[in-house]
């Protein structure tokens, strides 16, 4: 489980299981993608605008 918390307070939640066989994900290489990659494109938005963060994450 992942929680999501912007500078207003609001929560958010959400998973990625680290499923090696099947995608090579491993626990590890899901943390540091959320500390490294996906972490800092979503600094400075807020949670409120879903769609906006999922564009965010996808970008290159």
């Amino acid at each position: 489980m992942v929680r999501l918390t912007d500078s207003d307070g609001v929560s958010g939640l959400g998973e990625a299981a680290p499923t090696g066989p099947i995608t090579g994900d491993t626990s590890a290489s899901i943390r540091y993608a959320i500390e490294n990659v996906i972490g800092p494109k979503l600094k400075g938005l807020s949670l409120a605008n879903p769609e906006q963060l999922k564009t965010t994450i996808e970008a290159p």
